[in-house]
Parts: C-alpha cells; sequence; structure tokens
C-alpha cells in the first residue's frame, strides 16, 4: 500500500506526526501534536489532508473544532445523515477522496450506511438542489430555496445541514488544490491523479516580496479588469456523481453585467448581520466556525519565499477579494486595482480552478503560478482560498435565510 500523501508536495517535505521539529515555534508543535493525537483518537486515523493542512497547527486546531462540531457534538440531524451530507456536498465536485473518507468513517464509527441510492430518504434527497446551486451558482441560492426546504426541515436543521454542505464544497477545494492522494486502506474508484508526467514552467515568477515592499512597481491599471482568459467553462454531467449530489448545476462564470446583485458585499458582512443569522440559527457551530475563518485571515509568518519581514496583508487580501469577486461579491472599502498587481493570469487561474471546479485542477497549474511560493506557502494559499469560497457561500445562503426570518 502507498504512503504517499500529495501528488504536488514532496513526501520529504510532509511533517511528521512525532517529533516533527520543522515549525516556528515549540508551540506549534506541541499545538499540532496534541490536535492530530485528538483526530486519531475520534476517528480512528489521521487523514492526507489532515496531514498537510497541519503544516498550520493553529488552523488545524480551528478546522478540527469545526468538524468535531459537525459529526461528534449532539445535533438535531442524525450521525448517519450528517455523514450522508458532507458525501452528497463531495459529490458536487466529484471529490470522490472525501466521499469515501467520509463512508469509510460512518462505517467504522456508527456501523450504519445507505448501500444504495434508494435507502436515502426523501428529505436529504431534497437538499440536492440547494446543494448543487450553493456549489456553482450561490448567487442564485434565495428566499425561494429556503421556503421550499422549509417543508421537509425545520430551521435549526436546515441552517446546519447547509452550513455542513457550504463546507465540504471548501473542503473539496482543498483536497483538490493541494493535490491529497487517496487513503492507503480506502480504495477510490474513480481516481484520476491530478498530476502530469511531464511539468512545464511557462511563466516567470514574480519577486511578490519586492511588489510587496513596493520596490517593484505593479502595473498601471486604473480599475480591476478580468482577464478573458479566467473565463473556463464548466464541464459535461456525470450521472455516477449527480445522482448522489442529488441534482445537477454546470458552472458559469458570474455574469458582472448584472445589474440587481442579492445583496451589496458591504451592506451584508460575516463580521456584522450574517454572522447574527448564523448565531441565531445554528449556535451550535457559529462560533467555531467564525474563529476558523478569524484564524485563517490573519495567519502570518511575515515572510515570502526566501524573504522575512515581509508584511503579506495586502497579498492575502488580494486573494481573498479575488475569491469573493468571482462569486459576485464585491466591497467598497477595497481597491480592486491590487487583484491584478499581485495576481497575474495562472495565479488567478489556479485560485478560480480551486475556488469554483477545483476538480479540474492539475500539477500543471499548482506548477504555474506566477508567485515564487514555498510548499507552505501553496498550502496557505489554499487554505485562504477554500475559507473566502466558504465564507462567500455563507454569506448567499445566510442572506436568503435571513430573508425568511429576518
Amino acid at each position: 500500500m502507498s504512503n504517499l500523501v500529495s501528488h504536488f508536495i514532496p513526501q520529504e517535505h510532509i511533517k511528521k506526526l512525532k517529533g516533527e521539529i520543522r515549525f516556528p515555534n515549540e508551540t506549534e508543535q506541541e499545538i499540532y501534536e496534541r490536535v492530530t493525537e485528538n483526530i486519531q483518537q475520534t476517528t480512528g486515523r489521521i487523514s492526507n489532508y489532515e496531514r498537510i493542512m497541519g503544516h498550520f497547527p493553529l488552523y488545524l486546531e480551528k478546522h478540527s473544532e469545526v468538524i468535531q462540531k459537525f459529526f461528534f457534538n449532539d445535533l438535531s440531524i442524525s450521525y448517519l445523515w450528517r455523514y450522508y451530507i458532507a458525501y452528497m456536498a463531495a459529490a458536487t465536485h466529484r471529490c470522490e477522496y472525501l466521499m469515501r473518507l467520509q463512508e469509510n468513517i460512518c462505517k467504522t464509527l456508527e456501523g450504519d450506511w445507505f448501500e444504495n441510492l434508494d435507502e436515502v430518504p426523501s428529505k436529504l434527497i431534497a437538499l440536492g438542489k440547494a446543494n448543487v446551486k450553493l456549489a456553482h451558482r450561490p448567487w442564485e441560492f434565495s428566499e425561494k430555496d429556503i421556503r421550499e426546504l422549509l417543508t421537509q426541515w425545520n430551521p435549526n436543521e436546515l441552517v446546519l445541514a447547509l452550513t455542513e454542505i457550504c463546507q465540504f464544497h471548501c473542503l473539496s477545494g482543498f483536497v483538490f488544490g493541494v493535490g491529497a492522494a487517496p487513503e492507503s486502506d480506502i480504495p477510490l474508484f474513480c481516481n484520476k491523479e491530478p498530476m502530469a508526467d511531464v511539468v512545464r514552467i511557462t511563466k516567470n515568477k514574480t519577486n511578490i516580496a519586492a511588489v510587496l515592499r513596493g520596490n517593484v512597481d505593479g502595473p498601471d491599471i486604473e480599475e480591476y479588469i478580468s482577464d478573458s482568459s479566467e473565463d473556463i467553462d464548466g464541464y459535461d454531467e456525470d450521472i455516477y456523481f449527480s445522482k448522489i449530489a442529488g441534482d445537477y448545476l454546470c458552472y458559469i462564470n458570474y455574469p458582472m453585467d448584472i445589474t440587481s446583485r442579492p445583496f451589496n458585499g458591504s451592506e451584508f458582512r460575516l463580521t456584522d448581520q450574517a454572522y447574527f443569522v448564523l448565531e441565531k440559527m445554528a449556535p451550535e457551530v457559529s462560533e467555531s466556525i467564525w474563529n476558523r475563518i478569524r484564524t485563517a485571515t490573519a495567519m502570518t509568518y511575515d515572510y515570502v519565499g526566501q524573504d522575512s519581514g515581509v508584511e503579506t496583508g495586502p497579498l492575502r487580501r488580494a486573494i481573498w477579494n479575488y475569491v469573493q469577486r468571482v462569486y459576485g461579491l464585491q466591497y467598497d472599502d477595497y481597491d480592486y486595482t491590487d487583484i491584478n498587481k499581485f495576481l497575474k493570469i495562472n495565479t488567478k487561474k489556479y485560485i478560480k480552478k480551486i475556488a469554483c471546479f477545483p476538480e479540474t485542477i492539475t500539477k500543471q497549474d499548482w506548477e504555474n503560478i506566477e508567485i515564487e511560493l514555498t510548499y507552505d506557502e501553496m498550502i496557505h494559499l489554499n487554505i485562504l482560498i477554500c475559507e473566502s469560497r466558504f465564507e462567500a457561500e455563507l454569506l448567499y445562503m445566510l442572506y436568503a435565510v435571513g430573508s425568511v426570518y429576518g
């Protein structure tokens, strides 16, 4: 059996579970060992994606808290259903890795699973339309979708289920984005390794530290312009995955010329209005989710590549706001010229693929971003992309919920 952890990250770079000293300080080493030991005791394994995520122990700790709340705390949704909701959500991006992982953990811990689709209750099947809409066109998710689901779900259950769906859409992005390899004991039936036999470096790398320090001028752009090369079409339906997801919806690029947006991003933020909705409707998970998003946005060691003492905030904000703009969210207090200043075309392509259709990521995409980043920084990049997308999905979902209960 293979012990490969990632198709993209060399095995020698992956942190060891015990005795690993390649952390910035002893505190992070202690957190890493404590959290991974707790995950091992709870689920019986440390998954490959968690080992990769563990390169940032503070973030893994917050992520583990969210997963703990969803799968091991008392909620109004049965344990089997919670695992199946995650299974459905991962199917929207054909992330068989997460699908098989959730199925395996559920069978191991609960001794139960739906052996065929005919056994799945109609209440779960009813989530299908919302599942694919939140995954591929969340700006189309509306009050009408919430009202239809409330005919079968009570409000607390529904917001918990939809929040979990958003979680596993974005976690699928992380899995594909870092090239997580299948678990050695959980074979995949539809496995397609995200790598090319020969990877060609087609673009020069940008000295992003120099750009951040203002030593290199960025392009003279008055406003953010969406490069046509960023517009990547969706793909044909795969019946196997769409049946499990509960529906099929092709990804489309957000129509930037739309005249009527569901809401102004500056007027419905997670830090204010949206969080109050989440806290009211799903208090079991709201605080842990908020803590993890705050950790993701603030996390930095103030270095890029081989350069230390670099203020990386502008780069992190450019990544975060680019992802949200791809999903139609814009903010009045952000200067969008920074996006093209820090993110060139291939970098944006990689980010957009992870955020919108991560199942298409290849090792060529990973290698061809135009920023010179270490392997740890590439993991950090993926954390930012996936948390930004998670927040965007939550905002659209919670806005629809607030429209019903506001």
